[in-house]
C-alpha cells in the first residue's frame, strides 16, 4: 500500500493506493484529514487534481465535523454514549475511574493525568462496554442471518466503521459506541453478510435487505 501526505491551504490530504480500488474515493477522518483512496494505476498528481475539484464538498464536511462537540474518545471534553449526550465532569482522583452519576458522566483523573492518558483510558472503557454489547447482539444476528463470525474485535479506526477478513474475522470501530444502538446492529449484520459475500454486489444488498430492511435509514444515521 503506497501512501503520501501533503498539506494544502491548511487541509491535510492523505493519498492511499489500495488494491481492488476501481475509482478514487474521498473521506474525512476523525482527525480532520482528507483521505484520498485510489487505484494503483492513478497517479498521485491525478488524485490531487480530483481532490481539489471536490474542495467545496471537503470544506462542507470539515465544517460539519467542527460543529460537533469533540468527545473524550477523541481527546475532547464532550461525552456521547450510544447516541445520547451527557455532561462530563472531570474530578481529581488517585487513579482513572469512570462512572455515571445522576445522568452525569464522571471521570476521576489523577494529578499527573493528561489528554492522551484520559483518551487511552476511556477507549479501554468503551471497548469493554462495546464488547459486552456485541456479546449480547452478535448471537441474535448470527441466528437471523444464518452466518457466523470467527472472531469480533474492537479497534478505534477512523477510516471505516467495520471490516471482515477473508477468514471471517470481523473488526468493529470503537467509535460506533457514540452512535445510537441500532447502528451497531446494522454494522454487525453488514459485516456478517461479508462472511458469505466478499463484495458489495447485488447479492450483498439483497441479503442486507432481507436481514435488515431498515438499513438505508440507519446507514444515514451512521454517516451523519
Amino acid at each position: 500500500m503506497a501512501v503520501r501526505e501533503e498539506k494544502i491551504d491548511g487541509i491535510t490530504y492523505r493519498y492511499v493506493k489500495r488494491k481492488n480500488m476501481r475509482r478514487i474515493r474521498l473521506s474525512v477522518t476523525a482527525d480532520r484529514t482528507v483521505r484520498v483512496s485510489m487505484p494503483y494505476y492513478v497517479t498521485f498528481e491525478e488524485a490531487k487534481k480530483f481532490a481539489l475539484s471536490k474542495l467545496s464538498w471537503i470544506r462542507a464536511k470539515l465544517a460539519d465535523s467542527s460543529a460537533c462537540s469533540p468527545t473524550v474518545l477523541r481527546g475532547g471534553e464532550g461525552f456521547v454514549y450510544f447516541g445520547r449526550s451527557y455532561p462530563l465532569a472531570i474530578e481529581e482522583g488517585t487513579k482513572y475511574k469512570f462512572e455515571f452519576r445522576d445522568s452525569v458522566a464522571v471521570l476521576k483523573e489523577p494529578k499527573d493525568g493528561n489528554t492522551d492518558k484520559r483518551t487511552a483510558f476511556m477507549r479501554k472503557w468503551f471497548a469493554k462496554e462495546l464488547e459486552k454489547r456485541i456479546a449480547e447482539r452478535l448471537p441474535y444476528w448470527e441466528s437471523v442471518c444464518g452466518m457466523r463470525a470467527e472472531k469480533v474485535s474492537v479497534r478505534f479506526t477512523t477510516s471505516k466503521w467495520g471490516s471482515c477478513t477473508y477468514d471471517n474475522r470481523i473488526s468493529v470501530s470503537g467509535f460506533i459506541a457514540e452512535k445510537p444502538p441500532e447502528c451497531l446492529d446494522y454494522l454487525l449484520v453488514h459485516e456478517l453478510i461479508h462472511t458469505a459475500v466478499k463484495n458489495h454486489g447485488k447479492s450483498f444488498y439483497e441479503a442486507l435487505e432481507r436481514y435488515y430492511p431498515d438499513w438505508k435509514r440507519v446507514r444515514k444515521i451512521l454517516r451523519s
